[in-house]
């Protein structure tokens, strides 16, 4: 890293490692018709075993997004039957639909603090009914194997094709490979004919350590050789196409245990700065695109 970078005048405001959520101080938001459910009732259960006290149960029709001001969430179904999961979805720290997890499957992410306000949400997805209490049942034993706080959960099963996940050995050719992407072609980068995206969203999916390991170094490599671009050519783009889906998709796996501060602190810094240039390029003046 040169001495002139921007990146060593960034400072982060908050620390963004997960924060435990008491489980005494939760509601369990689920679909109109579940809140009797066995599987709830069981969730419930669980939840005052490991607490001391059972969780207030909210029909989705209920739910105000006041409560992601107040308390934890924990938010249950897909975005289409329930009302704090479609605002999470809205939010993009969530994507359960009716397609995904998709039949026979299941999504359990905690989500850290979605909206600032110092409470986390815990997504228990599920795209049919028929898979809804399988869901729960999943999120019921992380429940009952904690002490009444939980640290960041990832559990999922589904049918979508993905990859194998990547070996061990083969961490350091990912991370070779795409910041070779660099200076081989017009406006080509890993953010621009990579791996770099696929990578974010499969570690997202699947919590698999390699991919995540990946993500920190191909950034960290990477910006040197962007900012020689920006400096050689203060006008070029091309490396922001689809940049909001970078920053989202970090935004989601940014607490994991597996990063340090200063890997946090890197990857928010090389964002800042790209989103700086990018404010100052000559085709977003007014003047030369006004708006509308």
């Amino acid at each position: 890293m040169t001495d002139q970078s921007p990146l060593q005048k960034f400072e982060l405001s908050t620390q963004r490692l997960f924060p435990t959520t008491d489980l005494s101080l939760v509601v369990v938001v689920v679909p109109d018709d579940s809140c009797e459910s066995a599987a709830v009732r069981s969730l419930c259960s669980a939840v005052a075993d490991a607490a001391g006290s059972a969780p207030d149960v909210i029909a989705q029709r209920d739910f105000s997004a006041t409560l992601f001001r107040s308390t934890h969430v924990i938010a249950c179904g897909n975005m289409v039957d329930n009302a704090a999961l479609r605002q999470l979805y809205t939010r993009r720290c969530c994507f359960a639909d009716t397609y995904f997890p998709g039949p026979g499957g299941h999504f359990i992410k905690s989500v850290s603090d979605p909206f600032g306000h110092g409470h986390n949400a815990v997504t228990v997805c599920a795209s049919s009914r028929t898979d809804f209490a399988a869901a729960l049942s999943r999120l019921e034993g992380e429940v009952r194997r904690s002490d009444g706080n939980l640290g960041r959960l990832h559990a999922n099963r589904f049918h979508h094709d993905l990859p194998a996940p990547p070996r061990e050995d083969e961490l350091e050719e990912m991370i070779r490979s795409e910041l070779a992407i660099w200076g081989g072609g017009w406006g080509t980068s890993p953010f621009r004919g990579g791996k770099l995206k696929d990578y974010l969203w499969f570690y997202y999916l699947t919590d698999g350590e390699v991919w995540g390991r990946a993500i920190p170094a191909i950034f960290a490599g990477s910006f040197e050789p962007w900012y020689a671009e920006r400096l050689a050519d203060p006008d070029s783009y091309h490396c922001f196409f689809n940049l909001h889906h970078y920053i989202q998709l970090w935004d989601l796996v940014e607490d994991s245990a597996l990063y340090t501060a200063e890997q946090r602190h890197s990857v928010a810094a090389f964002f800042g700065e790209m989103l700086r240039h990018l404010a100052g390029l000559f085709y977003l003046r007014d003047d030369v695109n006004p708006p509308g």
